[in-house]
């Protein structure tokens, strides 16, 4: 379940339960002793049963319907990282890219943590107007912005694989019906390019967690301090070479 579902869950929740204790609260409605209407006791009868039918749906809809819905997205919706989470949490049923969803959503959170580290440290050993805050921070907002577009790109990729046609293909791989062996190498390639983009994503991971454990090691608080951490640079010129890199 996404972070919106969760807190739409939530809201909800808390919603109802409010309207409950308005409604039960001897010194307020006072339900249903309160009420001495026979009209109104019925229609907040109606009205409370309603609303247990209604909260009842909506937690199953966001909880155990929710595991298994294909929900239909466009490409210009998916824009932060909560997008492109919600979008391979909804796409797990594809038994393609189990191992890599699980993968991408263990370095979204990774990386989300890793960053807050890394402004957090900033923060606490540098002055903002600094010169080796600058670098470092303008060498993150690089690599989160490198981050972010590569992990949509593979996001958007997963979402639009139809793997029913890939079974298909891979079913009738050793038939002698023509064309599905092309069709499975296309996939194949597909497949492998989606592979690959996980695996760049692991690395940026791995040099951003790199620079975080080398910044708190810093002891040289001075304008050039930053120089010092030689991940830095790398992580730099790792993300310039990067498809995603702008």
């Amino acid at each position: 379940m996404s972070k919106k579902d969760v807190v739409a869950l939530v809201s909800a929740d808390f919603i109802v339960a409010i309207i409950c204790i308005v409604l039960f609260s001897p010194g307020l409605v006072g339900f249903p002793r309160g009420i001495t209407n026979d009209l109104i006791l019925a229609l907040l009868w109606a009205f409370i049963i309603v609303l247990i039918v209604g909260a009842v749906y909506f937690n199953l809809k966001l909880t155990v319907l929710n595991t298994t819905r294909e929900k239909k997205y466009k490409a210009e919706e998916i824009k932060t990282l909560d997008d492109i989470e919600e979008l391979l949490i909804n796409n797990k049923y594809k038994k393609s890219f189990t191992k890599s969803i699980n993968t991408l959503l263990d370095t979204l959170k990774e990386f989300e943590a890793t960053k807050g580290n890394i402004e957090s440290t900033l923060n606490m050993k540098f002055d903002e107007s600094s010169l080796s805050y600058a670098k470092f921070n303008n060498v993150l907002i690089a690599t989160e912005k490198v981050f972010t577009n590569t992990m949509r790109g593979i996001a958007l990729r997963i979402n639009n694989f139809d793997e029913k046609i890939y079974n298909v293909a891979l079913n009738k791989n050793n038939e002698v019906e023509e064309g599905y062996k092309e069709r499975l190498e296309l996939y194949k390639n597909y497949l492998k390019e989606i592979d690959e983009m996980v695996k760049s994503v692991s690395v940026i991971m791995l040099k951003l967690l790199s620079c975080s454990l080398e910044l708190s090691r810093l002891d040289n608080f001075g304008e050039s301090a930053i120089d010092d951490i030689i991940e830095l640079q790398q992580l730099d010129d790792l993300i310039k070479t990067i498809k995603y890199y702008k």
